[in-house]
């Protein structure tokens, strides 16, 4: 019977404090002799709680009060313990969060016990460091899950219960690693470093959670809830789950202090590794938990590790820098006002020799892709017969049964829509800087004056790896767009890495691996275009004739208005008909090229609507920014040899730049052999 409430720690065996507590409150006993800490934890003075300093992300990301709110940040680092406010993780988002890992703790212990670690693994529900028969213990349960890199997850440990915990989970990671990449950047400017370098150490952003809960203790004055300690990590998280105090940070004289924490704000604290990464600038402060004795307490502390493996010189997505382009009025609002007036449509925008000389086709459907049918061994190796036809015949393909939620698609359109709909002045507060290139709200790939243009805006965003991300970029408005653009990129990713893997077993390749590592790290960009009606529309073009640079693309159509055309192998074009909760997948050049030419990176443009805008989000999959272009070494040996020259990533992407420059479609011609 004493074995029945027993659980693995990852060291030893001890008892589940939350089934002990339920039974031992109602009795008349002393506090379990090993859960006794008297001396620790009624000996010590306490000092009247007390707010620790407050960091404002907001001021930090207002060009207006940054530099003042950076001095704020690095004094409070140099005492060790901040909250964080305006941090910019969506209400919703937090709220989840506690809901769900609210109701795991309420579940019946058997039921958390599923998830229980395994002998010499921290990992699963449990407790930690129990490395003696004698060691005193704390009074608290947790469960501790490794969240990033997302390919380090085991499942097994991820409750299913509540059945949106997963979930909430995955985007509140997203969150706080996107807070943390922000910090680094301002703690980067305070400690005056380069900020690639201090993010080129988190590359990847390592992070786990340990999520604690706290049983309440009639006898509170002799447990400790957690024991005194500093963190081992770089940077922790902490959220408050409930609104009960516990958390004391050690002062300088000895004493504790007793944090008191901001409704709605994050608990910051710097781990050992920063106070040695800032030459002891910051400071890891000790800091223990203790009980009420009344109320239960649950705390998440998401810990933030330096990249484990060798560092890496990564310019993630340095193409993104090179494209910079001349400003250019926005379309949206010119076509606000030109589109009611009876003047003809600005010269530089007239495009009727492309428009209207070539034949297009009336709209066909492409070939369908089903991503369920892949993924269903039954019905894998006729799907992927299917994948490599429509991939080397066609260039593009409608994929159905993708997997992404409704739900997402419905926030991904809806926050985009919203997004455009906002003042030119507001959207503007997201525009393309000298230095950022195409990344930004505006034009892409204007380098002249004298250029013809497109009858569109857009918004460029990089997307993953997720340090590569500016966030000054992401539009805070609609507040919900920059989880719901993190989710959709999470969702886009884990389509691709599925279809890579078919696309490398319709290749024939033995080693899917080789195709993997080209796209190691997922490099991802996005490009939301606005296409404005236009009541003279035979005369300008959306987006001008083009292929893709990248490996593959994932295009999402946010309305239901049409306008995507391909080019036939005749020259003529082909209107594309979407399917309903399609995507769009084309191949791009690099792609091409991988596969020695067996895959298609066809052109294609856009038209516009004389009566309705046209939106729609492309997703840009890259190659890993050092690899070499060229074909796989597989493939090209069952083809009797290269048809396409090697060259870097970079200088792949210059020549493409050098290609848009000088108004060419194509440059795949220079690298065939």
């Amino acid at each position: 019977r004493k074995e029945k409430n027993r659980i693995s720690s990852g060291h030893l065996t001890v008892p589940n404090v939350q089934a002990l507590a339920q039974t031992w409150n109602e009795s008349g006993e002393q506090v379990p002799e090993r859960y006794v800490r008297t001396e620790q934890a009624g000996e010590e003075e306490v000092v009247a709680s007390c707010a620790i300093p407050i960091v404002d992300l907001g001021r930090l990301l207002d060009p207006q009060w940054s530099e003042e709110e950076l001095r704020n940040l690095g004094s409070a680092c140099q005492l060790g313990f901040f909250q964080l406010i305006n941090h910019g993780v969506p209400d919703e988002v937090i709220h989840d969060m506690r809901r769900d890992i609210t109701e795991f703790f309420k579940l019946p212990l058997e039921t958390k016990k599923v998830h229980a670690q395994l002998p010499d693994s921290v990992e699963g529900y449990g407790q930690a460091f129990v490395l003696s028969e004698t060691q005193k213990l704390d009074w608290a349960d947790m469960i501790y899950l490794m969240l990033r890199p997302t390919e380090s997850r085991n499942m097994r440990f991820w409750p299913a219960q509540p059945p949106s915990l997963r979930d909430s989970v995955d985007r509140y990671s997203t969150a706080a690693a996107n807070i943390v990449s922000c910090l680094l950047r301002f703690m980067a400017a305070d400690m005056g470093v380069e900020p690639e370098r201090l993010q080129e150490m988190f590359a990847g952003q390592p992070q786990n959670m340990r999520v604690s809960y706290y049983p309440p203790c009639r006898q509170a004055g002799k447990v400790i809830g957690l024991s005194p300690h500093t963190d081992a990590c770089a940077l922790t998280l902490l959220l408050h789950v409930n609104d009960v105090q516990g958390l004391q940070i050690r002062r300088d004289d000895g004493k504790w202090l007793v944090v008191d924490p901001l409704d709605g704000a994050l608990i910051v604290s710097i781990g050992d590794t920063f106070e040695i990464l800032s030459n002891g600038r910051y400071r890891s402060v000790e800091h223990r938990a203790m009980v009420h004795p009344d109320k239960e307490r649950i705390s998440a502390a998401m810990f933030h590790m330096p990249f484990a493996g060798r560092r890496r010189s990564t310019t993630s997505m340095a193409h993104a820098k090179t494209g910079r382009s001349l400003p250019v009025p926005n379309v949206q609002a010119l076509a606000q006002t030109w589109n009611g007036s009876t003047e003809e449509v600005p010269e530089r925008f007239v495009r009727t020799e492309e428009v209207c000389a070539e034949e297009v086709v009336a709209g066909c459907a492409l070939p369908v892709v089903d991503l369920g049918r892949l993924l269903d061994p039954r019905t894998s190796e006729e799907e992927i017969a299917n994948l490599g036809s429509a991939c080397q015949q066609w260039g593009f393909f409608q994929l159905i049964n993708h997997g992404v939620p409704d739900e997402l698609i419905l926030d991904v359109r809806r926050d985009i829509v919203e997004f455009f709909k906002l003042p030119l002045e507001a959207k503007k507060a997201y525009a393309q800087l000298p230095e950022s290139g195409l990344e930004g709200y505006g034009q892409a790939f204007v380098f002249s004056e004298t250029q013809k243009l497109d009858w569109s805006d857009m918004i460029y965003l990089m997307l993953r790896p997720k340090e590569s991300r500016d966030m000054r970029f992401w539009p805070a408005q609609p507040p919900s767009f920059r989880s719901t653009v993190d989710r959709y990129s999470a969702e886009a990713a884990r389509v691709v890495s599925c279809l890579l893997r078919f696309m490398a077993a319709d290749m024939g390749l033995e080693q899917p691996e080789s195709l993997f590592q080209v796209f190691r790290g997922q490099p991802q960009t996005m490009k939301v275009t606005y296409y404005p009606p236009c009541t003279q529309a035979g005369k300008v073009l959306g987006l001008s004739p083009h292929t893709d640079a990248c490996g593959l693309t994932l295009l999402l159509h946010v309305n239901d208005v049409q306008g995507l055309q391909m080019r036939t192998d005749d020259g003529k074009w082909l209107a594309v008909e979407p399917l309903d909760g399609a995507f769009i997948v084309n191949i791009g050049d690099i792609l091409e090229i991988l596969s020695n030419g067996r895959y298609r990176s066809v052109e294609h443009r856009v038209v516009v609507n004389p009566n309705k805008e046209r939106i729609a989000a492309a997703m840009f999959h890259q190659v890993c920014p050092d690899t070499t272009v060229g074909p796989l070494p597989e493939v090209a040996k069952g083809d009797a040899g290269p048809r396409f020259k090697s060259v870097s990533h970079a200088d792949f992407m210059k020549r493409f730049f050098s290609t848009k420059l000088d108004g060419r479609r194509s440059h795949l011609d220079h690298y065939r052999i």
